[in-house]
């Protein structure tokens, strides 16, 4: 830690909508969701064919925050960028900010 003069702290890009809101039926899915919670569980990485015949790499996580859990799915690159994250170790309490999701209901 050192300290910087003269630097500006800039506003969070983030706006952070509890989980507890977006399972519990409350948050508006036409928008996009900020959130943020503990890693607690990695499924195993497969690849969908697209209409188009291309695959992708997808991969789904479960966070939890405040005793709220939701699991979301990542897609192409960041199934990667998960991968190496994973790879790396040590990822017990790992904190993850997904931004900028669909929030969608699926399979109950």
């Amino acid at each position: 830690v050192q300290r910087l003069s003269n630097v500006d702290v800039v506003k969070s890009p983030f706006q952070f909508v509890p989980i507890s809101d977006v399972v519990g039926g409350s948050y508006d899915t036409d928008y996009l969701v900020d959130v943020i919670g503990v890693l607690t569980g990695v499924g195993s990485e497969r690849e969908i064919t697209n209409q188009n015949g291309s695959t992708t790499k997808l991969n789904v996580i479960a966070l939890e925050a405040d005793g709220h859990k939701i699991q979301c799915t990542l897609f192409g690159p960041y199934v990667d960028e998960l991968n190496t994250f994973i790879a790396a170790g040590d990822y017990n309490n790992a904190v993850v900010i997904v931004q900028l999701a669909k929030a969608k209901t699926f399979q109950g």
